[in-house]
């Protein structure tokens, strides 16, 4: 398996204890996709791990094939609102990935990432009529990839 498949199960690892019966304001771990784009309007609280910009560095003059890469991903929810207070709602959702990301205190993903970063946080507008918030959180993650045998 490659390095990055792991780092993103490890993700959705973290994201699926965001139960309210672990003590998070959301249940959005009952429903987590790697890359899922349309969420079906049933769905009561969701979060998608988008995959998104890799950076990739080797050294010159080596014939490694290691590489180092630093990957961008938006981990972004989608729950139910109060129409009229929208917001309250999409800073429950980002402080719930925010602490289950995190809180583990594990920048490493249990081995498989160097680093573990956040970048920053964005609350979609929300459309007329929707009863629904879109919030997200991006992070970088550094790891090591061979690239030879991924």
């Amino acid at each position: 398996m490659s390095t990055a498949k792991l780092i993103a199960q490890r993700l959705t690892a973290r994201l699926q204890a965001i139960t309210q019966a672990n003590g998070y304001r959301s249940n959005l771990g009952q429903h987590v996709y790697r890359g899922r784009l349309a969420i079906d309007e049933d769905t009561p609280a969701s979060v998608t791990i988008a995959e998104l910009d890799e950076d990739g560095t080797q050294k010159p003059g080596r014939r490694s094939a290691l590489c180092k890469l630093t990957q961008r991903y938006a981990l972004e929810a989608l729950a139910h609102c109060d129409p009229d207070h929208p917001n309250d709602a999409a800073h429950d959702l980002i402080h719930d990935i925010q602490r289950a990301i995190f809180g583990p205190l594990d920048p490493t993903l249990g081995g498989a990432a160097a680093d573990l970063r956040y970048l920053t946080r964005r609350i979609n507008p929300r459309d007329f009529g929707t009863t629904r918030v879109l919030a997200s959180v991006e992070i970088e993650v550094d790891y090591v990839e061979d690239l030879a045998a991924p």
